[in-house]
């Protein structure tokens, strides 16, 4: 019995690593009409506790000094983070999330955001995302963590 546990285990996490899996995390986290979408983010590349994705600049993304409000930054990191541990198989919500800012975004053409995953426990998983500006300058990092609904994708 322990063995067919043990297989069927590791026949998901194998199935969790593969391309078909990776695109329907893809087209998941791409649907139109939500919060993401509205806010102009396009999750870009998907891999195994790790998600990278970015933030079309837009007029109302800015705060009153003119720089990319830092609610929509966090977003971002959010949404990509988020990202990264839906590819470990199960959807998931966001349990915690810290952020600091480090460089204002002024108006950027994009915010590119990256996800590394630092721990993906049964329940928790947690995630390093990093925010720069398409020249590559780090605007923010953030410390997400989610916790997993253990229903699959």
């Amino acid at each position: 019995m322990e063995k067919n546990v043990a297989a069927e285990q590791k026949s998901k996490k194998e199935y969790f690593e593969t391309k078909e899996f990776l695109d329907k995390v893809l087209r998941n986290r791409r649907l139109e009409g939500t919060a993401a979408d509205y806010m102009g983010i396009e999750i870009t590349e998907v891999r195994p506790g790790w998600a990278k994705g970015e933030l079309a600049f837009r007029d109302y993304h800015v705060n009153p000094i003119g720089s990319v409000h830092g609610g929509v930054i966090f977003f971002l990191a959010d949404t990509v983070g988020g990202t990264a541990a839906y590819s470990r198989g199960s959807r998931v919500t966001t349990s915690s999330g810290t952020i600091s800012y480090l460089n204002a975004a002024m108006n950027p053409e994009k915010l590119i955001a990256e996800a590394v995953e630092l721990k993906a426990g049964k329940n928790l998983l947690t995630y390093d995302v990093y925010i720069r500006t398409e020249e590559g300058k780090l605007v923010a990092k953030a410390t997400m963590a989610y916790f997993s609904l253990h229903k699959e994708i």
